[in-house]
């Protein structure tokens, strides 16, 4: 950076100049740790990206649309300083409790000054299941006629199918099972 002068001069007539002021700006970075991530339904992700120079301000957005900070816990953000030496910063954006319209992309924008540079994440729905027991009944003994309880509690409510086997059969279709079961928030 620094100031430039032309001079032109043939000779005969007087030097003509041209002044130009050059200064020279870093251009803004914006790099995702990932580009596609995948989340377990009711779990949190992390979307994170790294920023340089240091000085720049990230906004999340959806569809468009600015993420808001106070939505009651379920988008948080993170600012992480540790690389500022070498001119860089992460922001994090953390999805709690993800939900299936959660997905899609997410863009994360860095502003300075009047520069501008986005970068896209793709969040999608993972295969991989969450679903297990917190608790479950150890095996019971009875006396022939006497009834028999089981219990057993799962970790996650949302959408759950409850199904009890005796033997590899359904227990509604056998007549002497009772099929109770009960689904508590807890």
């Amino acid at each position: 950076s620094g100031k430039y002068k032309c001079v032109a001069s043939n000779g005969e007539s007087t030097d003509v100049e041209a002044e130009f002021d050059v200064k020279i700006t870093n251009p803004i970075t914006v790099t995702p740790t990932n580009t596609t991530v995948e989340a377990v339904l009711g779990t949190s992700v992390t979307l994170e990206v790294t920023v340089s120079p240091s000085q720049a301000a990230v906004i999340w957005t959806r569809e468009g649309l600015a993420l808001p900070e106070s939505d009651g816990g379920h988008y948080d953000f993170e600012t992480d300083n540790s690389l500022v030496s070498q001119n860089k910063k992460t922001y994090k954006l953390i999805i709690n409790g993800v939900e299936d319209s959660d997905q899609g992309e997410y863009t994360a924008t860095a502003t300075l000054n009047s520069d501008t540079t986005s970068v896209i994440i793709t969040l999608s729905k993972s295969s991989e299941s969450i679903l297990k027991f917190n608790s479950k009944s150890g095996d019971v003994s009875v006396y022939e006629g006497e009834a028999a309880t089981f219990s057993c509690s799962i970790n996650n409510i949302q959408n759950i199918a409850v199904t009890w086997k005796w033997n590899g059969k359904n227990i509604e279709s056998v007549n002497q099972f009772q099929n109770r079961h009960e689904i508590t928030n807890s």
